[in-house]
């Protein structure tokens, strides 16, 4: 089995630095070859000076500019699939894998060939708590979310819904630690790039089951996530873009009969969400942020055109 594991990285030295480390203590099952892959989006904090020496298993490949998280892990999956690679795990730099990750995860894909897209289980940081154990999405409400989220982990025996079982069916999946098998890579096509950020994964999930693969979680592979590590927790970017987002794929990923009730349904959803982003620490500007996008996505605004992009972006 040759697989690819492609970690993205935007001026993010040091968390990749720990990913990386963390990779390299992980046990590669039988049978397997692992080729590590680091693709940097244009970082100007010395990543490129200071990784390639520090990790000479990897290979690094750099784009030059951000492309965001769907371009670059698109230049990353490109790359995979052309030397051939069987399958391409897609690994947020702000996260850590435990050593036996891929043994469960590796066993998984080989028992279920009915699957595409394969995730972990995910953890907070510390390893306290869910974050994501699969996930949903719905055309009929235009929202997804993470199974488990802020469940106390205890261990694979007690995960939120595994019951047992090796890999758990899911209609969407996390971009955090994401597997795709080259022929789900093959039949489904890269990611959107016309995502900003976020929901890319989500549209990714809804294009696989349509094309008649199954998303699957896997509870026994085990990742570690900072959330939020480049993006900020509850930030008005965050909240503009996830709105964002989450609008884009709503407006394309359902039926036309659906559209007669999402944008109600999401409005509903958006306000509790928006009042949660504000009290978690982004106040107004995060609140504001959410309606700026709910109403720029009905206007026809192009998210390159709002206040909410880098400034090196925007210039």
């Amino acid at each position: 089995m040759n697989l690819w594991i492609v970690v993205l990285n935007w001026n993010g030295r040091d968390d990749t630095a720990a990913c990386l480390e963390s990779l390299r203590a992980a046990r590669v099952p039988d049978g397997v070859t692992r080729t590590l892959l680091v693709v940097d989006n244009g970082s100007t904090d010395g990543s490129l000076e200071t990784l390639p020496g520090r990790f000479p298993e990897a290979t690094f490949l750099a784009t030059g500019e951000n492309l965001r998280w769907a371009g670059g892990n698109n230049k990353g999956l490109e790359r995979a699939r052309a030397a051939g690679a069987d399958g391409v795990l897609l690994l947020n730099n702000d996260t850590t894998v435990e050593p036996g990750f891929l043994d469960p995860l590796v066993a998984a894909v080989r028992a279920h060939p009915e699957g595409g897209l394969f995730g972990p289980t995910i953890l907070s940081f510390d390893g306290a708590h869910v974050w994501s154990a699969g996930g949903d999405w719905s055309p009929w409400l235009g929202w997804g979310w993470h199974r488990g989220l802020g469940a106390p982990w205890r261990g694979v025996a007690t995960a939120p819904g595994a019951r047992g079982r090796d890999a758990v069916p899911c209609t969407s999946l996390t971009g955090a630690a994401l597997y795709v098998t080259r022929g789900c890579l093959e039949r489904t096509g890269l990611l959107d790039e016309g995502y900003y950020l976020y929901a890319e994964d989500a549209d990714w999930c809804v294009r696989a089951r349509r094309a008649g693969f199954a998303c699957l979680w896997v509870p026994a592979s085990i990742v570690r996530h900072r959330v939020s590590g480049s993006s900020g927790a509850a930030s008005p970017f965050k909240a503009y873009h996830r709105t964002r987002g989450g609008m884009r794929l709503a407006a394309r990923g359902g039926k036309p009969w659906h559209a007669l009730v999402w944008p109600w349904a999401q409005a509903l959803l958006l306000l509790a969400q928006s009042l949660a982003w504000g009290a978690r620490g982004g106040g107004t500007a995060a609140f504001g942020a959410a309606w700026r996008a709910w109403a720029d996505h009905w206007c026809g605004v192009p998210p390159e055109r709002s206040p909410f992009v880098p400034r090196r972006e925007a210039a």
